[in-house]
């Protein structure tokens, strides 16, 4: 709690049920509340009556909004069963059932609803459930809308403008035939619509201990305490936040790419060449029909398209005991201590990133047909369950340095063509 208001125990009993938790309901409501269910029940009953033609073949379209259509009556079979249900249900007796929630708690819930001085909200990284004091809310609010790196005030809102630009940017896609009749519906934005609302999930996982215990004892320590952003990497293997020097994080990067074994340096780069050659690669494939029209419009490597971004996830996990105590006493350890990363290269937007989600689609149902294909640490411990193994075994696992930078494409290309049924 990050608050200096002072909850009761009813108050911090409701609130510990969780965000998600839901009030037993009102008796006096079950049974209609029921029927209004079936009758959506029975409405879908009769639009599978009337638009299915029995053959499965049946895809939605994507982007189909719900019309709420009720169509005429079905069959007699359907027809009586929804007849003879509606009548079972009018003959239903709604027992009364225990309330999840006691008569003081439903009190210090309403009481909580109306606390202007409060803001409850879900944590930022679990689902803990944080109590603001407003004014610390509107704080922490505004010092992020101030940062004028990100944010701009502006005196007036163009809100009907940027509609009306919309509007006319999804027509202009659909005159074009990118969109159908069904998608344009869908796109188009109404009048009545409405600014999109900004709020904040607080980060209490960025307080630190010494701050944690001093507002156990005291609440005025509030006030010393920034609950506010950080600029960070995720971690390699987890998902811990790293924060790196900056002139650590460079040579991190550089440690990486000056090994001459998986890199060579280039006097320029042959981007357009590149680009040349994978565009006659791909009018190749539609040639000689193994892509239709629309694939090869989607593969189609535009001129306004540019290089992947080459980035790091530090590898902590690398970092052993002895250097992590060192470093909680002395940060000037931290120069002694070698931390590499796992490069990964960004490829949206580059030539690259189409060609892999087209491989990708064809390839990714046939590596998980393979035999030795692990899906993730589930799998793995599912797998190692069913094998029985001699009491004199003994489990290893080995750690491959630069593995995929390692890989010649020949070997990959010979593995997949192995593979492909």
């Amino acid at each position: 709690m990050y608050t200096k208001q002072k909850l009761n125990e009813n108050e911090i009993s409701i609130l510990a049920k969780g965000l998600k938790f839901v009030p037993s309901p009102n008796i006096k409501n079950a049974k209609a509340n029921l029927l209004i269910d079936f009758q959506e029940l029975a409405r879908k009953m009769r639009c599978k009556y009337q638009f299915d033609d029995g053959s499965n073949k049946f895809i939605p379209h994507p982007f189909q909004q719900k019309t709420g259509y009720n169509p005429s009556l079905a069959n007699n079979a359907i027809e009586d069963y929804i007849f003879a249900t509606k009548i079972e249900i009018g003959k239903l007796n709604t027992k009364k059932i225990k309330s999840n929630m006691s008569i003081k708690e439903k009190i210090a819930l309403s009481t909580l609803r109306n606390n202007k001085n409060i803001i409850i909200k879900k944590a930022d990284k679990n689902s803990s459930t944080v109590i603001l004091d407003k004014d610390k809310y509107d704080k922490l609010a505004m010092d992020h809308l101030n940062d004028p790196i990100h944010y701009e005030q502006v005196d007036k809102s163009d809100f009907e403008e940027l509609i009306k630009i919309l509007n006319e940017k999804i027509n202009n896609l659909y005159r074009k035939s990118y969109i159908d009749d069904t998608t344009l519906k869908y796109l188009s934005i109404p009048k009545n619509t409405r600014l999109g609302r900004l709020y904040f999930l607080p980060k209490i996982h960025k307080v630190n201990d010494q701050d944690r215990n001093q507002l156990k004892v005291n609440k005025e320590w509030l006030d010393n305490i920034n609950i506010t952003e950080y600029h960070n990497k995720k971690a390699d293997k987890n998902s811990s936040t790293v924060i790196l020097d900056n002139d650590k994080y460079n040579k991190l990067a550089m440690d990486h790419l000056n090994d001459p074994i998986h890199y060579e340096q280039v006097d320029k780069s042959d981007f357009e060449e590149l680009i040349k050659i994978l565009n006659e690669k791909i009018n190749n494939l539609y040639q000689k029909s193994y892509i239709d029209d629309t694939t090869l419009k989607y593969l189609s490597i535009p001129k306004n398209t540019r290089l992947g971004r080459l980035y790091f996830l530090p590898k902590i996990h690398k970092v052993n005991d002895q250097d992590r105590n060192q470093l909680k006493v002395n940060k000037e350890w931290l120069d002694n201590i070698n931390i590499t990363g796992r490069p990964i290269v960004s490829l949206c937007n580059s030539p690259l990133e189409k060609v892999g989600t087209f491989l990708d689609y064809f390839i990714n149902p046939v590596v998980k047909q393979q035999r030795t294909y692990t899906k993730d640490t589930t799998d793995f411990i599912n797998k190692l369950e069913k094998i029985k193994l001699p009491q004199e075994i003994i489990m290893c696992s080995f750690d491959i340095s630069s593995m995929y930078t390692n890989m010649r494409h020949e070997e990959i290309i010979e593995a997949v063509d192995r593979a492909w049924p």
